[in-house]
């Protein structure tokens, strides 16, 4: 498989995942699923960050 490929399927599940954690921020009611959720979307941005080889960033995001 093109390491390319493998790249873009990882930043496309991310991004899935990370929005639609954010959805769930949004549209829960009880704050602590939306807690869980909003910490589920920061660990999908760092995990963003790493697709694009940003690790300094990724940590920072982490670190959040």
């Amino acid at each position: 498989m093109n390491g390319g490929l493998v790249h873009t399927l990882a930043f496309l599940f991310l991004a899935g995942v990370t929005l639609a954690a954010a959805a769930g921020v949004v549209f829960k009611r009880n704050l602590v699923h939306s807690a869980f959720l909003l910490s589920v979307t920061f660990l999908g941005v760092a995990g963003l960050y790493m697709t694009l080889e940003a690790e300094f960033l990724a940590a920072v995001q982490a670190l959040v």
